[in-house]
C-alpha cells in the first residue's frame, strides 16, 4: 500500500514539473526566460485615450519586459477614485493628481519618495524644473512628476487690439490704463474689458490674488523663512491694512466696469461675451481654450505683468502630474516608463497631439498659437511664492473667505474692506491653532519706502 501511495506521489510531482516547464515556455531556470512586470497606469484624459495608448504601445515595444495596464477615471470622479483605492490598499502603481494638491496623500504616506531617480532628470524640464517639481517637493524629497502645465491667462482679441491701435501691456500700469481704455469701446453696462466668471469658483477673486502676490515680491516676503508653511502672522495693523488696501483696489476695478458684469457669470458665459464681441479680453484656463471653437478674430495671449520694476509676471497655474504608489512591487518599472512618457520626443509628440503644454525644455509646438500660449506660460508664474509646506487644513474656511472677498469687490459687504481682512486673518489663526501650531511675526516687517503707486485707487 506504501508502495502504491508512493507511486501515486511521484506522477503527481512528475505532473507538477510538466506543467509548469509547460507554462514557463522552457525549463523552470531558463535565462534566456523574459518576466513580465505588470503595472497599472490610472489618468483622467478620456479625450486623449488615443494618445495616450499610443504612448503606452511605443513604450511596451521598446520595453519587452514591462506590461502598462491603463486605467481611466475623469476629472470630476479622480479624488473619489483615488480615496476609495487609500482605503481599500489599491492604488494602482502610477496615478494622475495635481502637483499642488498632493498633501493628503503624502501624509497618508502612500507616495514614493522620488528624489533618488531625479538626477539627469529634473535638468531636462523648464529652469531645472524648479517651477514645476517644486510644487511637488517637500524637504528634499519629490512626490510628482510634472506633465502639463495648467495655467490662467488673458486671451484678447488681437483684431480689434489693431484696430483700436492698443497693445499688450508691459506692467501693471500699462494694465490698468488698457481696461480704461477698453472701457470706452461700448457703452453697454454689460461690457466687459475682460470677461471673467464671477462665481464662488470663479476667477475674479485672482485679481485680488494678483495684487497679493505684487505685494509678497516687493517686500521679499517669501524669503522669510515661515513663508512655505504660511505661518506668518499677519494680524499687526500694518499687514491688515495692506490687506484692506487691496480689497478695496480689487472692488474700484470692478466699480469701473472694467470686468463687465461678472457677478454669477460662470466660465462658459465668460467665454461666449468674449465670442459674441462683448469683451475685449477673457480670463481663462487654457485648458478650456476648445471653448473658444471657431472664432472671426484673431486672439493671442499674455499674463498680467507686475509694477514697473518688478520682473513678473502673474500666473495662477498648476501642474497635471503622476504620483507613484508607496507600496509598487516595481518602482523601476514605473520610473523607466515615466521618464520615456516625459523624454523630449515622447512629449513632443504628445503635446502636439493633444494641444497639451508641457514643461519640458525645448519642445517645440506645431500650432503657432501653442507656441505663444507656452511663452506665455513659461515666462510666467509663481516659482518664488510656492507655498508646499502648509502643515495645516484650511479647507474648513475656504468658502468663507471666497465669500467674504466677494462681498468686498461687489460692494455688499456689511464689514469695511478693514473688517473682513481682520477676519480673513482671524479664520487663519483658528486654523492654525486647531493644527497645534503658532504664527510668527514676519521677519521683513512692510517697508513702506517701496513703491506701492500701483495700489492707489485711479480717478
Amino acid at each position: 500500500m506504501k508502495r502504491i501511495l508512493k507511486q501515486i506521489l511521484l506522477l503527481a510531482l512528475t505532473a507538477l514539473l510538466v506543467c509548469t516547464v509547460a507554462a514557463c515556455g522552457g525549463e523552470p531556470d531558463d535565462p534566456g526566460r523574459v518576466k513580465v512586470k505588470t503595472i497599472r497606469f490610472l489618468h483622467i484624459w478620456p479625450e486623449h485615450s488615443a494618445a495616450i495608448q499610443k504612448v503606452v504601445n511605443d513604450f511596451m515595444a521598446e520595453n519587452e519586459d514591462v506590461k502598462v495596464e491603463i486605467q481611466q477615471s475623469t476629472y470630476s470622479d479622480i479624488q473619489t477614485v483615488l480615496n476609495s483605492q487609500v482605503i481599500s490598499q489599491s492604488l494602482p502603481d502610477i496615478f494622475f493628481y495635481w502637483t499642488n494638491q498632493i498633501q493628503g496623500y503624502i501624509d497618508a504616506g502612500v507616495l514614493l519618495d522620488l528624489s533618488p531617480y531625479t538626477e539627469g532628470w529634473m535638468d531636462t524640464y523648464i529652469d531645472d524644473g524648479a517651477p514645476s517639481w517644486g510644487l511637488a517637493q517637500r524637504g528634499e524629497a519629490y512626490y510628482s512628476v510634472p506633465l502639463r502645465q495648467s495655467g490662467n491667462v488673458i486671451v484678447y482679441n488681437k483684431t480689434l487690439f489693431e484696430e483700436k491701435g492698443v497693445s499688450v501691456p508691459e506692467s501693471y500700469q500699462e494694465f490698468e490704463t488698457l481696461l480704461a481704455t477698453a472701457r470706452t469701446f461700448s457703452a453697454s453696462p454689460s461690457y466687459s474689458p475682460v470677461a471673467v466668471s464671477g462665481t464662488n469658483g470663479g476667477y475674479l477673486i485672482d485679481f485680488y490674488y494678483m495684487l497679493n502676490n505684487f505685494h509678497s515680491l516687493l517686500q521679499e516676503s517669501y524669503l522669510d523663512s515661515h513663508f512655505k508653511s504660511a505661518l506668518i502672522d499677519d494680524s499687526d495693523a500694518k499687514s491688515l491694512e495692506y490687506t484692506a488696501k487691496m480689497l478695496d483696489k480689487t472692488a474700484d476695478l470692478y466699480a469701473k466696469g472694467y470686468f463687465g458684469q461678472a457677478e454669477g457669470r460662470s466660465d462658459e458665459t465668460a467665454v461666449r461675451n468674449f465670442k459674441e464681441g462683448n469683451a475685449a479680453m477673457v480670463y481663462m484656463n487654457y485648458n478650456n481654450i476648445n471653448l473658444l471653437g471657431d472664432v472671426e478674430f484673431e486672439y493671442g495671449y499674455f499674463s498680467v505683468p507686475g509694477p514697473e520694476g518688478l520682473d513678473y509676471n502673474y500666473l495662477r497655474s498648476d501642474y497635471d502630474g503622476f504620483c507613484v504608489a508607496k507600496n509598487t512591487q516595481n518602482p523601476e518599472a514605473c520610473i523607466r516608463f515615466l521618464k520615456y512618457l516625459t523624454s523630449k520626443d515622447v512629449i513632443t509628440e504628445f503635446a502636439n497631439a493633444t494641444n497639451s503644454i508641457v514643461p519640458i525644455d525645448g519642445v517645440e509646438y506645431n500650432s503657432p498659437l501653442n507656441q505663444e500660449l507656452a511663452d506665455v506660460l513659461n515666462n510666467s508664474g509663481s516659482s518664488l511664492l510656492i507655498q508646499n509646506e502648509i502643515a495645516y487644513s484650511t479647507g474648513d474656511i475656504q468658502l468663507d473667505v471666497v465669500e467674504a472677498v466677494y462681498g468686498v469687490i461687489y460692494g455688499k459687504s456689511a464689514d469695511s474692506s478693514l473688517e473682513v481682512a481682520q477676519k480673513i486673518s482671524g479664520w487663519y489663526a483658528d486654523c492654525v491653532k486647531e493644527a497645534g501650531l503658532q504664527r510668527y511675526a514676519p521677519e521683513r516687517p512692510i517697508d513702506e519706502t517701496k513703491d506701492y503707486s500701483w495700489l492707489q485707487i485711479r480717478n
